[in-house]
């Protein structure tokens, strides 16, 4: 499954991971989170966003499809900090890049230029 979303705080984009994925979203104590629909596989995605800009993105999950996220450059890029608890997913940033993977039990700092 190829879900493209911008490049904007970590908030958001699990927002719109949860709307493609046809999931409601919860927002609480600052932590922006949904549980992956039993038709797309199973687990949770979750993230914490800061005054900052300073970005926390928690994945736990096994999905029955790979997932590739398409991070759209905007004009504000944050890093953000990505920790894999679930399968690998991969990455990629504008419309030539290479894709990168972030394997489970992985982390990455994400930012574009």
């Amino acid at each position: 499954q190829k879900i493209a979303v911008e490049d904007h705080f970590v908030e958001d984009i699990v927002k719109e991971m949860a709307i493609i994925m046809g999931a409601d979203f919860i927002e609480e104590d600052n932590i922006t989170s949904f549980k992956i629909p039993e038709s797309d596989g199973n687990g949770e995605v979750s993230a914490v966003q800061f005054a900052s800009g300073l970005g926390i993105m928690n994945s736990d999950y096994k999905l029955k499809e790979d997932l590739i996220l398409k991070m759209n450059k905007n004009r504000i890029n944050p890093l953000k900090f990505v920790f894999n608890l679930g399968d690998t997913f991969y990455h990629n940033f504008g419309k030539d890049g290479d894709f990168e993977s972030i394997p489970k039990y992985s982390g990455a700092i994400i930012g574009s230029s």
